[in-house]
C-alpha cells in the first residue's frame, strides 16, 4: 500500500479515532469527578451548621482543579480523592448530629443533676425486678465526678442518656412480658384441664419460659422469650370442647379429670408486679384465691359460687372421701 499511496488517508483516520476515544475518555471521568463536586456541593448546603471552617474550604479549590485536569487519569484521581474527603466529612456531619441530638435530650431531660437522679431510679429498678442496667451505675459516677470537678460532662450525660433510654426499654418489655405470663397459664391449664392431645407439651412450654422470664435479665433474653411466648400462645389458641353435664368441660368432668386437675392447680406464687416491686408471698393467700376462682369463672363462664363448689370437689378428690 505504501509504494501506490502516501498512506495519509490512513493516518488521518486513525488520528480522529484516537481523538474520538481519548474525547470520550475524557468526558466518562470528567463526568464521574463532577458528580462527586455536586455531591460535596449538596453536602455543604445542608450540613453546613454541623461543619468546620476547614471543611467547607476544602471542598472550594475544586471547581478549578476539574478545570485544569488535562488528562483521563487526572480526573480519575481527583474523583478518587474528593470521594474519600466527602465520605469522611459526611460521617463527621453525622455524627455533629447526633450529639447535637442528644445535647437536647439532655438538657429537656434536666440536665446532668437529673440524669444522675435517673440513673439511682434505674439502679433501683434493676434491683428490684433482676433487671441488668448496663453501664448506668459507672457512668452515673463518671457524670458525678465531672460535675463536681468542673469538668465538661457532654460526652458522659450523652451516654448515660443513651444507656436510661435502653434500660427504659428493657422495663418496658419486663412489664410486657410479665402480664402475659398468666394468661399463658391458665391457657397450658386448659390443655390439661381439657384432656387435650398433648396438653403435656404446653405445660413443659410454660414452664421452660416462666423460668426464664425469671432469670433473664437482659434486653436480648427477653426479646427471645417474647418471641417463644408468642409461638406458645398461637399454638394454643383453639375452640372450647362441647359442654355437658353440669358446665363443665368434656375432660374437666370430677370423675374423668386427675385430683387437683384443671385451672384450680394454678400456683399460688410472688409474680413480678408493673410497678417493679416484688412483694413477699402473702401468710393468707385469700385474696390470690378469689382471683384464680374469678379466673376460673371468666374463663369458663361459670358463677364464683359453681366455681367453689368445683374447689371444694377437686380438694376432696384430692385427700379423700369424707374429708373435709
Amino acid at each position: 500500500m505504501w509504494w501506490t499511496t502516501d498512506g495519509q488517508v490512513l493516518l488521518t483516520a486513525l488520528t480522529d479515532a484516537t481523538n474520538t476515544a481519548y474525547a470520550a475518555a475524557m468526558t466518562a471521568q470528567r463526568d464521574k469527578a463532577q458528580l462527586v463536586l455536586t455531591d460535596w456541593q449538596d453536602e455543604v448546603t445542608q450540613g453546613r451548621g454541623f461543619m468546620t471552617a476547614a471543611q467547607i474550604s476544602a471542598g472550594q479549590s475544586w471547581p478549578a482543579q476539574l478545570k485544569a485536569a488535562t488528562t483521563p487519569d487526572q480526573l480519575a484521581s481527583l474523583a478518587v480523592t474528593w470521594q474519600q474527603q466527602l465520605d469522611t466529612v459526611r460521617t463527621e456531619v453525622v455524627a455533629a448530629q447526633q450529639q447535637a441530638e442528644i445535647q437536647t435530650d439532655v438538657a429537656n431531660a434536666g440536665g446532668a443533676s437529673a440524669l444522675i437522679s435517673q440513673a439511682g431510679t434505674a439502679l433501683t429498678t434493676a434491683g428490684n425486678d433482676n433487671l441488668d442496667p448496663g453501664d448506668i451505675s459507672d457512668l452515673a459516677t463518671q457524670l458525678q465526678s465531672q460535675e463536681s470537678s468542673g469538668a465538661d460532662p457532654t460526652q458522659t450525660a450523652g451516654l448515660l442518656y443513651t444507656a436510661l433510654q435502653q434500660f427504659n426499654q428493657l422495663v418496658s418489655l419486663n412489664d410486657q412480658l410479665n402480664g402475659e405470663m398468666r394468661p399463658l397459664m391458665l391457657l397450658a391449664d386448659q390443655a390439661s384441664a381439657e384432656d387435650t392431645p398433648n396438653s403435656a407439651s404446653p405445660q413443659a412450654q410454660y414452664q421452660q419460659v416462666d423460668q426464664g422470664f425469671l432469670a433473664d435479665t437482659t434486653y436480648d433474653q427477653m426479646s427471645t422469650l417474647q418471641v417463644q411466648v408468642t409461638g406458645i400462645r398461637g399454638s394454643g389458641r383453639r375452640p372450647m370442647r362441647p359442654r355437658c353435664g353440669w358446665g363443665v368441660g368434656q375432660g374437666d368432668h370430677p370423675q374423668s379429670q386427675p385430683p387437683g386437675g384443671g385451672l384450680l392447680r394454678q400456683r399460688l406464687r410472688r409474680r413480678r408486679q408493673p410497678d417493679h416491686h416484688r412483694p413477699a408471698r402473702p401468710e393468707h393467700p385469700d385474696g390470690e384465691l378469689r382471683s384464680l376462682l374469678q379466673d376460673l369463672a371468666l374463663h369458663d363462664g361459670l358463677p364464683l359460687a359453681t366455681g367453689v363448689t368445683r374447689l371444694v370437689s377437686d380438694h376432696r378428690g384430692a385427700v379423700g372421701p369424707g374429708v373435709r
